[in-house]
């Protein structure tokens, strides 16, 4: 077996997997796209829970949260406030480290793609230079004059598409999720005001959660990009596994 036979196979192996990799990178931002909404879906409604209690607890004392709306959860402290504010500290610890997580995924799946495109790409180059270097006999011959230029055609269209995938797929490298918003939305401490505590239950999770929504359709923008540009690469992968079957026979010539 020549090594264009033994290229071409290996392209093809290569080539073959591509679809599944670009869907991973879909894959790894769903799983853990329930469990950051379901934490900060805690967070939320722990100012919620909390804000509650501070109208009851002002009740009892026959005030009111806006007049005392003033007053730090420190002078008010106890030990329901303590477990509000504990289990918002959790959470929002919790929160930041499953997004590191999600970085961490990220980068892996793309460093991952990044070095299968590099080997693809450097594989359809070296096969296009053994390529040019018979195609002046193939043009010589009758049954490998008109296909060469197909083959030939299909290296190229394969290595324009990696190019493509390469650029894009170094714009994901550089695409982080944020967890800012975490502490921005959910951090709670004792200097809190009872202000304070109203204005983060009135808060929308919609609201909170805006900005980890806008990485993920970041992230998706780039899959479909990705999708969009493989298309073409089924068609070229149909060619080359016809070509396998020629390869050594026009090595030869």
């Amino acid at each position: 077996m020549g090594r264009l036979k033994t290229g071409i196979q290996q392209l093809n192996k290569q080539l073959d997997g591509f679809g599944g990799k670009i869907e991973t990178f879909k894959d790894v931002r769903t799983n853990y796209a329930d469990r950051v909404t379901e934490l900060g879906k805690k967070c939320d409604e722990g100012y919620d829970v909390m804000y509650l209690y501070l109208i009851e607890k002002f009740k009892k004392n026959n005030t009111t949260v806006d007049k005392e709306s003033g007053k730090k959860l420190k002078e008010i402290f106890d030990s329901e406030i303590k477990t509000y504010v504990t289990g918002i500290i959790q959470w929002t610890g919790d929160l930041k480290k499953l997004i590191a997580r999600l970085n961490q995924e990220q980068g892996k799946t793309v460093d991952a793609f990044l070095n299968d495109l590099n080997a693809t790409e450097t594989q359809a180059t070296d096969l296009k230079k053994i390529a040019e270097k018979k195609k002046a006999k193939w043009l010589k011959s009758k049954t490998y004059k008109s296909k060469q230029k197909a083959y030939i055609g299909s290296l190229d269209e394969v290595i324009k598409t990696v190019r493509t995938l390469k650029s894009s797929a170094e714009k994901v490298k550089k695409i982080r999720f944020d967890n800012a918003w975490v502490d921005k939305n959910f951090k709670v401490t004792v200097d809190m005001t009872v202000k304070n505590i109203k204005d983060r239950a009135s808060m929308s999770l919609a609201g909170a959660l805006n900005t980890y929504e806008k990485d993920k359709k970041a992230i998706d923008s780039h899959v479909k990009t990705f999708r969009d540009s493989y298309k073409s690469i089924p068609g070229q992968l149909a060619l080359m596994k016809k070509w396998v079957n020629e390869a050594d026979e026009m090595e030869s010539l």
